[in-house]
């Protein structure tokens, strides 16, 4: 279940996308409208460069390694009647990226088989989706197109930052 980026509001079916984006209305898109068209006009090898510096930083985590990449998990939480399910964002490591998604697997494992009926549903799905994930990040040698995105998103938050300051 996805959130609106203005709002928060849960998404459940439909909504708006733009630029790796959800919005559950047409006014909670276009109140981020000059934000998205800051990350339109920020060249790609801006981001390209930005990307490599933050490939290149220490892994927030471990403190160790390098090659920081957006890595993602699956989980499910369930409770007979009620089941939560989602996706968790890992920006650090393959070696951190890893543990984060083996202990979103077992978290899954455990503790999602218990709702009835979304339960047994989303349970499998998440624990495939996990597994997959898991071996491309193993196998990834170049930077995932989330990095890229998460570096425009962070170029773009500067630059509305150094126009809102005073000066």
């Amino acid at each position: 279940m996805s959130k609106c980026a203005t709002c928060g509001k849960s998404i459940i079916a439909g909504g708006i996308k733009d630029h790796g984006f959800r919005f559950c209305s047409k006014p909670c898109h276009q109140r981020k409208a000059g934000y998205i068209a800051k990350m339109r006009q920020i060249p790609e090898a801006v981001v390209k460069i930005e990307v490599e510096k933050i490939r290149n930083m220490r892994c927030s985590r471990c403190k160790k390694n390098t090659g920081i990449d957006v890595h993602k998990s699956a989980f499910v939480w369930s409770m007979i009647f009620l089941t939560r399910f989602g996706e968790n964002k890992h920006i650090c490591c393959k070696t951190c990226a890893l543990k984060s998604q083996a202990m979103d697997t077992l978290r899954t494992t455990a503790f999602g088989w218990w709702g009835i009926p979304f339960g047994l549903i989303m349970t499998p799905i998440s624990i495939v989706a996990n597994v997959t994930q898991m071996v491309s990040t193993a196998r990834r040698k170049q930077p995932s197109a989330a990095l890229s995105e998460f570096a425009r998103e962070r170029l773009a938050r500067q630059a509305a930052a150094r126009e809102a300051a005073p000066g």
